[in-house]
């Protein structure tokens, strides 16, 4: 994006005023540089516009304090080749929220450690099949490794269809989850040298959970990098992404590589090479798994995020900012729906009844609303007492509601649309 300045350095522009007229530098044997009253702003970086007797061009600031010397071209060169670079691999500063830039530190750390695992896996496979020894059964191998892949993309096929409309409402703990399951099966191919014979059940077991690892991945890649993007500028920020997992998966390339150049010429080297790094892999890229994670600030709300910001509110009378509520949401426990101060749960018709009268009761209270609030089914005795403190709630809810919601409009969150995992919507039920 390119803006100018002009007005009075508030504004877009910074107009010429008698106290700032045009100048020219100290071009050595060059015709001197005219500064112009405008400035380039791109990326965050302003480059004021010149007249060098020629054409019009924006120009480093170095330039105008050295000169038109060949070293200040050469600066000015350099300079433009190093943004040229960086904006190839990373989007531009203002299309981009601030928690984007931690989450790409630690995807890049991540892309480096799962790039050396994948690679020693695949070594530890052809060991294991015989690849590389002088007695090895090709088709045997090549059966054996068909398989293994088949029964993968079964996996695949039944985390995509069973867990699909769930992924958008718990994005950060389903690829947390996951991350964990595709750690262990990939542990399970670095096994696979060590019992050659059970190469089909090792390996086999090994990529169905590396295969629903890499759907939850690539599904929820998508609701991720929207969170980022500021103007509408999905696409550029997912070819960013793109670009930087090529590079560091290129470097963990290398690395594993280098690693297994330098024991070449030790076949007990290379079969436990893999084996001694797997510790180290696997804690490296869990550690920045989780840190990715917990750096992304999701936007939109689900009942585990929404109730977080209820209870801030109720506390504090402020709204959360979504990197408080991002620090709170745990991703090594269970979600917090239900456990706090506000014990609601979205249950069926069924389950939170006990009989048509207290139905009837129901549908007088909410006959204006587009809920009904009930104590369930099993509080049995306790319902006229339960009953009376839920209606002192209710009223207190429906004074105050307004004013939350307006401030929560008025915050960064999206209210629109909620989202309910597959099992929420399943205990949801929508009256006619």
């Amino acid at each position: 994006m390119i803006s100018h300045r002009c007005g009075n350095g508030s504004g877009a522009c910074k107009k010429r005023t008698s106290e700032a007229p045009f100048r020219p530098t100290n071009a050595g044997c060059h015709a001197p540089l005219e500064v112009l009253p405008v400035a380039s702003v791109k990326g965050g970086r302003v480059k004021p516009y010149v007249w060098d007797g020629s054409a019009i061009r924006a120009v480093e600031p170095a330039v105008l304090h050295e000169g038109e010397t060949h070293h200040g071209r050469l600066v000015d060169h350099v300079k433009q080749l190093h943004a040229a670079v960086l904006g190839s691999f990373l989007p531009q500063n203002e299309d981009v929220t601030p928690d984007y830039w931690d989450y790409a530190r630690w995807r890049a750390a991540h892309r480096l450690f799962s790039s050396v695992l994948s690679i020693f896996a695949t070594q530890s496979l052809l060991q294991a099949v015989g690849v590389g020894a002088r007695k090895t059964l090709p088709a045997a191998a090549a059966i054996n490794w068909v398989l293994k892949d088949g029964l993968g993309r079964l996996g695949r096929l039944t985390v995509a269809a069973r867990f699909g409309q769930s992924f958008d409402a718990d994005l950060k703990r389903f690829r947390w989850a996951t991350s964990l399951l595709f750690a262990g099966c990939i542990s399970l191919e670095y096994l696979t040298p060590l019992f050659p014979h059970h190469f089909l059940l090792l390996a086999s077991v090994a990529n169905v959970g590396k295969s629903i690892g890499l759907t939850t991945y690539i599904s929820t890649q998508p609701a991720i990098q929207k969170s980022f993007a500021r103007h509408e500028n999905l696409a550029d920020i997912m070819a960013k992404a793109q670009a930087q997992q090529m590079v560091f998966d290129n470097i963990g390339l290398a690395v594993a590589v280098t690693l297994t150049y330098l024991v070449r010429n030790s076949p007990q080297a290379r079969m436990r090479m893999p084996l001694i790094a797997l510790p180290l892999l696997l804690g490296g890229d869990l550690f920045a798994i989780y840190h990715e994670l917990k750096s992304i600030h999701l936007r939109t709300l689900n009942k585990e995020r929404a109730e977080l910001i209820a209870e801030h509110w109720l506390q504090t009378g402020a709204i959360p900012s979504t990197k408080q509520v991002s620090k709170a949401e745990p991703l090594l426990t269970a979600p917090r729906v239900g456990r706090g101060q506000l014990r609601l749960q979205i249950t069926s018709l069924e389950e939170s009844l006990r009989d048509p009268d207290t139905l009837g009761l129901l549908l007088e209270r909410h006959r204006k609303d587009r809920y009904m609030n009930s104590t369930g089914a099993s509080i049995g005795a306790a319902w006229p007492c339960s009953q009376a403190a839920l209606d002192a709630s209710h009223a207190w809810a429906v004074a105050n509601a307004p004013r939350f919601l307006e401030q929560l409009q008025k915050s960064q969150w999206q209210i629109n649309p909620f989202l309910l995992s597959s099992l929420e919507r399943a205990a949801y039920t929508e009256l006619a």
